[in-house]
């Protein structure tokens, strides 16, 4: 039976790690490259190692490709450089096109996740520099699958008789969306994943041949072969990056701890000869290079001449939090350049399961260290050691943190699998014993699905370019517009998503663009939503499909539908109506290309739309001199304020009106406003749409108080003498009047209310 059993449990492993290189594979085809954070710059260094056959030396922020890569350890830019050494890679600089307007950090912000633009020379089947990085991509995937096998080997040791535990901590660890993302992309973060698994498997599986020792042995410095195999690690892990000197120090106290416990300071001397020797057989050439070159063992302060200082972290300690939120999503996952993020949901749930594995883990550490049980407190010591080392790499993220801007979650994934195994053992605290294992592995099963689906759900949607469509396959209701730029770009139309939005949202606007003749220059495509006085409430521009479809690569005669978002400022003037201008210039001389109607006449701004910007809330608005007159049935006047109350001829009035929409307006009406005299003549006016046509009345919303502001010129022939003002609303292209009736429901003759105040015009 335990023969059958042992090969159920490599079966299942197998079958976790091969759905974990299969999932992972998916990653790396369907993210396009340079798209994962800082492969553009990991995959130059490997560039450098192809073309030069030598290591690239950190020379401050002189704009290389590889960045402040060049002075991280280079073992893994080593195996990935011999493992593409046979791609001719010659095309590499050629494959690196910039999005100007990149986004970067913001998941926020729905536009530009492309931080390159991509063609077809990175489709399959890969050849040149797309295939060489995918290699390297692939290098990463098998070190990430290294790190998984690893988690199950670390739960066997610190529980052997959980076997179920450790396999469900193997799929945990393997169905994290982001540890998925990241060992698929070109970089060190999975090897020194891989590496920091093998070290705490070694010192687990030292601190238990320490525990099993017979206590009247002999103290001698006797040595395993553990300790041979972890100088070894401990030697690749300093040559691939420098969170593998940390590993060096948690060892070194493991062995102190032995060396106390078995009264032998010869133990301590003759490991740390042999760890230590090892080590710096293997590494200490490279940190010997980093004194020689940059005067700094490390090189860190050459890499932090390229990405920058920051002076503010002891001022603003208060900011860590927000920083933390931004490792907590990225370490689950956050996609792209920190620019794709899951659901906001998603992360609840597993906020809620971490809560749980890190209280259960406290109480299985009480048990075991009050049970005096010699297991328990060989489990608790491994345990400790994890929790130790997790620690330890989340100092070190602060500590970057303090240094520069760089909190990402992956800079915790050299503790991926003490973490992994924390929480799986905290989870079997709270059920019975054969079901801890089904919970882990039930969880493995959710994040296995979750991380099937977010390749195609969240990853692929983002860099997709926009659809191309036949000159003859426009929308049916697609708003006619048909204006050429420059004689060579064409617009048809646009579409907005929604008729109404707030400020602080952000409106999808699709326009569908054509080349009449191929383009040799990127053009940019602006679009702004103007609020009141045509004032910009919202701006975007770029290479138009949102970053992904500069105009050069745009094909001849088809139709580009192109949609780009625009985010409306949170601290503007609404309700108002904003109106999309669109139009394209020339990015290098900020020219911008004429528009024309379809026979070939120059026109000025080019509105493709519009959307009624509400307000954020219900607006108290307090209003003076009430009463109430209803206009039309679907609007009533309920106050004003005339300023000054005398003027001379020639002179303006400010009239204030207050009206409040009972139902929406069936379509825009004008409002008039009317200085009559006893007879009726009209002695001035001030004609002309509510808020001066920044909110036209078929926007109105029932409920809504409009203040509406008009100036009333007076006639010079007017005598001086005390007049009245008439209001009221008609309709433009007829001049009808709506009706009016006051609050008794009496109507009002001519289709107009008359104010109360009079006013003195008084003679020059």
């Amino acid at each position: 039976m335990a023969y059958i059993e042992h090969h159920r449990q490599r079966f299942a492993l197998a079958i976790i790690l091969i759905l974990f290189l299969v999932l992972g594979a998916v990653y790396s085809v369907v993210v396009p490259i340079f798209e994962k954070p800082d492969e553009l710059h990991h995959y130059f260094v490997i560039q450098y190692l192809l073309d030069n056959r030598s290591l690239p030396v950190q020379e401050g922020s002189d704009g290389t490709l590889w960045a402040q890569e060049a002075s991280q350890p280079p073992l893994y830019y080593v195996l990935a450089a011999l493992a593409a050494s046979w791609v001719d890679t010659s095309d590499a600089y050629e494959l690196v096109w910039l999005n100007p307007q990149r986004n970067m950090g913001t998941p926020g912000n729905p536009g530009n996740k492309n931080v390159t633009v991509h063609t077809e020379r990175e489709r399959w089947p890969y050849r040149g520099t797309t295939l060489a990085l995918h290699i390297a991509r692939w290098l990463s995937l098998l070190f990430g699958a290294g790190t998984v096998w690893g988690t199950y080997l670390i739960v066997r040791q610190v529980l052997p008789a959980h076997t179920a535990l450790a396999l469900g901590a193997a799929g945990v660890n393997a169905f994290i969306p982001q540890f998925l993302f990241i060992s698929s992309s070109a970089s060190n973060d999975s090897l020194i994943s891989f590496l920091a698994a093998l070290t705490l498997l070694t010192l687990v599986r030292v601190i238990n041949g320490q525990m099993t020792r017979d206590k009247t042995s002999d103290r001698s410095g006797h040595l395993s072969p553990d300790h041979l195999s972890l100088g070894f690690v401990l030697g690749l892990a300093a040559l691939t990056k420098l969170s593998g000197l940390a590993l060096l120090g948690l060892s070194g106290l493991v062995l102190t701890w032995i060396a106390w416990q078995r009264r032998s300071w010869r133990y301590l001397l003759t490991g740390g000869l042999v760890v230590g020797g090892l080590t710096a057989a293997l590494a200490g050439w490279w940190y010997v290079r980093n004194v020689w070159l940059y005067g700094d063992v490390t090189g860190l302060n050459a890499m932090l001449q390229v990405v920058g200082r920051r002076d503010d972290f002891a001022a603003n300690a208060s900011a860590l939090w927000g920083e933390f939120a931004g490792v907590r999503t990225s370490f689950w996952g956050l996609f792209g350049w920190f620019s794709l993020s899951l659901p906001e949901p998603v992360y609840w749930v597993l906020d809620g399961l971490s809560v749980l594995g890190g209280a259960g883990l406290v109480i299985r550490l009480l048990r075991r260290c009050t049970g005096g049980e010699r297991g328990g407190q060989r489990a608790a010591l491994n345990l400790g050691l994890l929790l130790l080392w997790t620690a330890i790499v989340g100092v070190l993220l602060v500590r970057w943190t303090s240094l520069t801007l760089g909190s990402q979650g992956r800079l915790l994934f050299p503790a991926l699998p003490a973490i992994v195994s924390a929480l799986v053992i905290g989870w079997s605290v709270w059920l019975p014993r054969r079901w801890g294992g089904v919970f882990s592995l039930a969880v493995a099963v959710g994040l296995l699905g979750l991380s099937a689906v977010v390749p195609w759900w969240i990853i692929a949607p983002a860099y997709a370019r926009p659809p191309l469509l036949a000159p003859d396959a426009l929308p049916d209701d697609l708003p006619p517009l048909e204006v050429t730029f420059g004689q060579f770009i064409r617009l048809h139309g646009c579409q907005v998503d929604r008729p109404r939005l707030l400020p602080g949202e952000t409106l999808a606007v699709t326009c569908y663009w054509q080349a009449l003749k191929p383009l040799a220059k990127d053009y940019y495509i602006y679009h702004h939503l103007l609020g009141r006085g045509e004032e910009p409430v919202g701006k975007e521009h770029g290479y138009p499909g949102s970053g992904s479809f500069p105009t050069s690569l745009w094909p001849v005669g088809q139709v580009v539908a192109a949609t780009e978002w625009v985010r409306v400022g949170e601290e503007i003037a609404a309700p108002v109506l904003g109106r999309l201008a669109v139009g394209v210039y020339d990015p290098d001389t900020d020219k911008h290309l004429v528009p024309a109607d379809p026979q070939g006449q120059p026109l000025g701004l080019i509105f493709a739309g519009q959307v009624k910007i509400a307000a954020p809330e219900a607006q108290v608005v307090e209003v003076p001199n009430p009463v109430r007159y209803t206009v039309g049935d679907t609007v009533a006047l309920i106050g004003y304020t005339v300023e000054p109350e005398a003027t001379t001829p020639g002179g303006t009035l400010r009239v204030t009106l207050y009206w409040e929409a009972m139902t929406t307006p069936p379509e825009d009406y004008t409002v008039f406003v009317h200085l009559l005299d006893e007879s009726g003549t009209l002695r001035g006016q001030g004609d002309g749409p509510p808020m001066l046509g920044d909110y036209p009345t078929s926007l109105w919303e029932p409920g809504e108080v409009i203040v509406d502001e008009h100036r009333v010129t007076i006639y010079t022939d007017a005598p001086p003498r005390r007049y009245r003002l008439a209001v009221g609303l008609y309709r433009l292209a007829d001049g009808v009047r709506q009706p009016v009736r006051d609050s008794d429901g009496v109507s009002q003759p001519d289709g107009r209310v008359i104010l109360p105040p009079e006013v003195w015009v008084r003679g020059e």
